[in-house]
């Protein structure tokens, strides 16, 4: 099985984060975590660079499994999607490439037909132009009822763990809101999960314990979990150690030139004798190893009256 197409899409989608990155003034660049530190066009590119392939392969693997699973329920009708934290689309474009490689596969029989949406406060670059892929500018607590009464599958991208820290209320108002107006009887919900691993502490998921409580809030309004539990959650299967290792993983040449090593001799802007410059240590790295993965796929049903 070949996953060139998928590979290419990687390697060509880095190379153009790349060349915004090298562009900018790295001295100028935000800092944290914060929402608006990503408003910054080139913390977006640092970042996504960073981090772009590891998500992208939690999304790939997630994706892999639901379309599989689930084939007998959407193969014929559309999968209606709705992305909390949807960032720069990376969970959309894991979704089409999912889709086309388990079809060259023969592990699903039809292309799954979907429409999808995406929520995020920060309005990111890099996201798809695509007619099937559609953007909203609000956070989850500016949902109404016509943005969820048709959704089949909920994801939240690595957005749990934000959502617990900033406004975890809003994941109650979520499922009040849902239960209130969804017109479906089945609900499916994809979790990536951010990843810590330490020598002294271990292996800690953050965004399971937000994901419970909004379950539990789900069974409050009349539902019912189906075969998983909402602290269970799966990574990449052991045989894989990094990024390096999965078939259709792809990293532009010129950034594996600069990973580690100190960038400002590579700066457009160093100005000779500067003290700034003198002292810059800007660097690019990639997270590659796959333990930083954690994924979750859940079912709800409607609890009969």
């Amino acid at each position: 099985m070949s996953y060139e197409d998928t590979r290419e899409f990687l390697i060509n989608h880095q190379e153009k984060i790349l060349d915004d990155f090298l562009d900018g003034q790295w001295c100028k660049m935000t800092t944290g975590f914060s929402q608006s530190a990503y408003t910054d066009s080139l913390r977006q590119a640092d970042y996504l660079l960073r981090y772009y392939g590891m998500y992208f392969t939690s999304y790939y693997a997630t994706y892999r499994r639901f379309l599989r699973k689930y084939e007998a329920i959407f193969s014929q009708k559309r999968l209606h999607i709705l992305s909390i934290g949807t960032g720069s689309g990376i969970d959309f474009f894991a979704l089409n490439r999912a889709i086309e490689d388990l079809l060259l596969e023969n592990k699903i029989k039809r292309r799954q037909q979907y429409h999808y949406t995406g929520i995020d406060p920060v309005a990111w670059n890099y996201q798809p132009i695509s007619t099937k892929f559609h953007f909203k500018q609000i956070d989850i607590k500016k949902l109404t009822p016509q943005d969820i009464e048709n959704v089949d599958l909920f994801i939240f991208p690595r957005s749990l763990s934000d959502i617990e820290r900033t406004d975890p209320l809003s994941l109650t108002r979520l499922a009040r809101l849902v239960s209130n107006h969804t017109n479906r009887d089945r609900l499916f919900f994809i979790n990536s999960y951010v990843v810590q691993n330490s020598l002294d502490k271990g292996k800690k998921v953050f965004g399971v314990n937000a994901f419970c409580s909004l379950i539990k809030s789900f069974t409050q309004h009349g539902w019912r979990n189906v075969n998983c539990k909402p602290q269970d959650h799966c990574g990449i299967i052991p045989k894989y150690s990094t990024l390096s290792d999965l078939p259709f993983y792809g990293i532009p040449d010129r950034l594996t030139d600069i990973l580690g090593i100190n960038l400002k001799d590579e700066c457009k802007h160093k100005k000779q004798g500067a003290f700034s410059c003198n002292f810059c240590k800007e660097q690019l790295y990639i997270m590659r190893k796959l333990n930083n993965i954690a994924f979750h796929i859940h079912e709800l049903q409607r609890d009969e009256e």
